[in-house]
């Protein structure tokens, strides 16, 4: 089994490096000139001009992936390393495959992963489109994740750093598409990676954290743009008692305890969101464990072996950061059972399935313990 990001590709090779003017994109750029591929910088805009963060905000312009600040730091170092940089405005095609999906997740009461639909659609649905344009074989990512290859094809493996491990985003990717993507830094930990940085004079050694948050520097969610609907509602018991009202059902999650009502003999949490009725329900902390789920939108790494290991017992992650716990998958029936109980399984989020390090595939939760919870009130 190749152990190299390089794997076999051959030197020389055109490459798309995507750089978002982190430490971790502008690193990965330089392996690969260091390694002898022909490369070419890319830095994507997601957010308008106008939207992106200003000083004092609270989403801070520098700490923003897509800051115009991000922005002139890649230029910079794509300068510094000696490749071809470009700056690609794709401020409608996030609105329209990143931002109108999440807020419309939000108002049918779900809490998606606006990274997981930005992974998925724009680093690299769309950078793929780009890079044939500009004559690149391969799209290389600053991604902590791993693809490695041997006589059964390619694997895609979390990162060794379980800590920067990014592969819960990857799990929409399929075999043939890693036969076009390079990690350069899914064998390394991030600390090795921004003493790299230091040691070879990159000016964004220091830079802070990205945080991902380009979809929220636009600001709140509002459901109303795309739903005629009344947004205020009321807080309701698992038995349908009233205890208050809120202002829009997109404000709330699952396992979320701001904005419930307080002067309850216990700790109460959101445990369900019925968008029909416009309700948020709460309960008490046993009531956020689930033992299963339906699922929907399901993608498999591999090919029809990859299909089949699928089936059956597989490590499940619910939530990105989130332990794995043993489950049963059915594909034909579109649910996973899991082995023990997980608190605050979440409609709307990714459930991405393991076999040991490797991503087997993933898919979107759907309905939380289908047949176990009818007694949520409307569900």
């Amino acid at each position: 089994m190749s152990e190299s990001w390089t794997r076999n590709i051959p030197l020389g090779t055109r490459v798309l490096a995507a750089m978002s003017g982190g430490v971790d994109s502008s690193v990965a750029a330089r392996r690969l000139v260091e390694a002898g591929f022909d490369v070419i910088g890319i830095t994507m805009h997601l957010v308008p001009v106008e939207n992106r963060p200003k000083s004092g905000a609270q989403v801070s312009d520098e700490k923003s992936c897509c800051s115009l600040a991000a922005a002139e730091d890649a230029r910079r170092v794509a300068a510094d390393i000696g490749i071809p940089h470009y700056m690609l405005n794709l401020a409608d095609e996030f609105e329209d495959k990143v931002m109108s999906p999440t807020r419309m997740e939000y108002a049918r009461g779900r809490t998606p992963n606006p990274c997981v639909l930005c992974n998925r659609y724009m680093k690299f649905d769309v950078l793929f489109e780009r890079a044939e344009q500009l004559g690149c074989t391969h799209v290389a990512t600053g991604h902590y994740a791993r693809i490695t290859e041997d006589p059964d094809g390619l694997h895609l493996l979390r990162g060794i750093d379980p800590q920067k491990d990014q592969s819960y985003f990857l799990s929409f990717l399929t075999e043939r598409e890693l036969e076009r993507i390079i990690f350069p830094l899914g064998w390394d930990t991030k600390e090795s990676v921004r003493e790299e940085a230091a040691r070879v004079g990159l000016k964004v050694a220091d830079r802070p954290e990205s945080q991902d948050l380009c979809f929220f520097a636009t600001g709140p969610i509002d459901t109303t743009d795309s739903f005629d609907e009344k947004i205020s509602g009321k807080i309701v018991l698992m038995d349908g008692t009233v205890i208050g009202e809120h202002d829009g059902i997109s404000g709330f999650t699952i396992g979320q305890r701001k904005g419930v009502p307080g002067g309850m003999p216990e700790k109460m949490y959101v445990v369900g969101i019925n968008a029909e009725q416009n309700r948020v329900i709460v309960g008490k902390d046993e009531d956020l464990y689930s033992s299963g789920f339906s699922i929907d939108d399901i993608s498999i790494v591999r090919d029809e072996r990859g299909r089949r290991s699928l089936e059956g017992e597989v490590g499940v992650q619910v939530r990105y950061r989130a332990g794995v716990v043993k489950g049963n998958v059915n594909l034909q029936a579109g649910e996973v059972r899991l082995s023990k109980p997980v608190r605050a399984v979440t409609p709307g989020q990714a459930a991405v399935f393991y076999t040991g390090e490797e991503v087997i595939g993933g898919s979107t939760i759907d309905v939380v313990d289908p047949g176990e919870r009818e007694s949520l009130p409307g569900q």
